[in-house]
């Protein structure tokens, strides 16, 4: 039952407004009718009535049949001024009651954050900064047709017409502790896995606030609103906490704890002097798992820890060549220095193939600020180990010149020679920094993470919680 009503009250907060004119369709003038312009005006305005007081429903129609059916210009003949002072009477009594409720929260031993949370709910209803005005009616309301547009609304349904014998104010009495009863069933179902509070209900129920203060259908429950406010967001918080595991995936943009010159360190036992190699980032594609452990019973500083491994490599193989390698010289002399040989090594046609960049990760955070319970701001530290494997291929050139020198005799012998080595290079490497995590339907993660050492690792992960 829970779950229909859920859906109704989805479907009408999504289409309410385009329905609310047509409920009244023929109280409504004519020329509003066949205007569009005035006919969106007086749709909004029903639409804003009913959210605020329906009792203004029935003074709204009465005016525009005063202005428009009965052509009364007159602002106090035809009611604009005693309307008028209505609104801003139900805009005062909704500020009123918002205090209130605000000031119930306050009350309340409660988390901080969670506190704050709900105080904000009532924040729109503070904007009334006027005095109330007493303008008298230039007509007897009649309040049985005000309990009858008012049950229209509340309905949602066209009326067969009005019925003076029909007590419409009892009708409206049973409707709104109908309404009542499920936002009692609601509140009260705090961390329900199966009927938790939405924020749909919410929306409803602030539109509907009048039910909660001093109305005769709360008179035996009382139900104060802030509970239902404070149940939804222990009950969003209670669901985020049941999803402990995230599986991620994502893409390495930066890592430059990996790049040519650790490769290049390590190319023929340590000779560094390579040019023209150019600059070399690859992107690695990584996948990881995530658990969060949460300590405290709100979305707080430090409120969980999440505990991430996992791994990520490179999707292909890369090359790199030049074509100018580099010379080195060694001299060598006999004991008695009469004789020396010189080596000549020339290196050029070099190729380094097949690279492969992996890295092993594990990672640590804990969030330091919210934007929202859907955004935050983690602080951590990134631990990797980072692995390249590489070939390397080139032609080595010797040249060897040998002089005798009692004898005065030199020679000098030169050939090349085709190597190809297999290296491996690996390091480990610590980084602070920062993840930002927005969450979607508490299980759908967007992640960009930035850590820096004096290297910048930076990356992007999806995510799905379990």
């Amino acid at each position: 039952m829970k779950k229909i009503l859920l859906f109704t009250l989805f479907f009408v907060s999504i289409s309410y407004s385009q329905e609310v004119l047509s409920l009244y369709e023929q109280q409504i003038p004519s020329k509003i009718k066949t205007v569009a312009n005035l006919r969106k005006l007086a749709n909004q305005k029903l639409d804003f009535y009913g959210k605020l007081n329906p009792d203004l429903i029935y003074f709204y129609l009465n005016f525009l049949d005063r202005f428009y059916n009965q052509s009364m210009n007159d602002n106090e003949k035809n009611s604009f001024h005693y309307l008028d002072a209505l609104e801003k009477r139900a805009l005062l009594m909704r500020k009123k009651w918002a205090e209130q409720e605000v000031a119930a929260i306050g009350r309340l031993t409660l988390n901080t954050r969670l506190g704050n949370q709900a105080k904000k709910y009532y924040r729109n209803f503070f904007s009334a900064n006027f005095q109330e005005k007493i303008v008298e009616c230039p007509y007897n309301p009649d309040q049985n047709k005000i309990y009858y547009f008012k049950k229209i609304y509340y309905s949602l349904k066209k009326n067969p017409g009005y019925d003076a014998k029909s007590d419409y104010g009892k009708i409206c009495r049973e409707l709104e502790k109908e309404k009542l009863g499920d936002y009692i069933s609601y509140s009260s179902s705090g961390n329900s896995t199966d009927s938790p509070v939405s924020r749909e209900i919410v929306d409803k129920s602030l539109d509907e606030w009048y039910l909660f203060d001093n109305n005769e259908a709360n008179s035996e429950t009382k139900l104060q609103h802030h509970k239902l406010i404070l149940t939804y967001l222990q009950d969003n918080y209670a669901q985020f906490r049941k999803h402990k595991l995230t599986l991620k995936i994502g893409n390495v943009f930066i890592n430059q704890n990996l790049n040519h010159s650790d490769i290049l360190k390590h190319v023929n036992q340590g000779l560094e002097v390579y040019s023209g190699m150019g600059d070399f980032r690859r992107n690695q594609i990584s996948v990881g798992l995530q658990y969060k452990y949460f300590l405290r019973d709100y979305f707080d500083l430090f409120s969980y820890v999440k505990f991430e491994i996992g791994w990520a490599g490179s999707p292909g193989k890369t090359n790199m060549e030049q074509g100018v390698g580099f010379s080195n010289t060694e001299v060598y002399y006999s004991q008695d220095y009469y004789d020396k040989t010189t080596y000549h090594y020339n290196i050029d046609e070099v190729k380094i193939s097949d690279i492969q960049l992996q890295s092993y990760y594990s990672k640590v955070t804990a969030p330091i600020f919210f934007i929202s319970n859907n955004l935050s701001f983690d602080c951590g530290v990134l631990l990797q180990w980072n692995r390249i494997s590489y070939f390397t291929d080139y032609r080595e050139k010797v040249g060897i010149l040998s002089e005798i020198t009692q004898l005065g005799v030199t020679k000098w012998q030169e050939g090349y020679e085709l190597q190809h080595d297999k290296s491996d290079y690996s390091e480990f490497a610590i980084s602070p920094g920062l993840d930002i995590s927005y969450v979607m339907k508490l299980k759908y993660l967007i992640q960009v993470q930035s850590y820096f050492n004096g290297n910048l690792f930076l990356a992007l992960k999806f995510g799905y919680s379990l």
